[in-house]
């Protein structure tokens, strides 16, 4: 697991930083997304299909992706936050949203099936190893 994980890392940090600094919280951002979305998709299974468009909202987000766009939202920084997030890379001290949404996403098959993410891909990659 965490040679996965610390796969993952590399893709979304610069060079030269040890990506299994931060494998905990990678690996704890990874936990909570299968119960998470197992308690979403019971809720819509019981109201609607999970592949309809929203209204009022662009034809590709389906219920399916909509679950995926809540969860990387509450994980936002400003984007005036990229000095900040370089600081905390630097120092260790924490990881920037992008790195944790992406490393927990790319590690979860509902996430590439919402997104036809090719296999091979960065958020799809052949090898990974996934929490549950």
């Amino acid at each position: 697991m965490k040679g996965s994980f610390g796969a993952a890392a590399r893709h979304f940090v610069q060079d030269g930083l040890a990506a299994s600094v931060f494998l905990e919280e990678n690996v704890m951002d990874g936990a909570v997304l299968r119960p998470l979305h197992n308690v979403f998709s019971r809720v819509v299974k019981k109201r609607a299909d999970e592949s309809a468009a929203i209204a009022g909202q662009p034809r590709d987000l389906t219920l399916k992706r909509l679950f995926f766009v809540n969860w990387a939202s509450t994980l936002c920084e400003p984007s005036h936050a990229a000095d900040a997030s370089r600081r905390r890379l630097r120092y260790k001290i924490g990881v920037p949203a992008r790195m944790r949404v992406n490393v927990a996403l790319s590690r979860f098959l509902p996430f590439a099936e919402a997104f036809n993410c090719p296999p091979g891909s960065r958020m799809n990659p052949v090898r990974s190893c996934s929490f549950w």
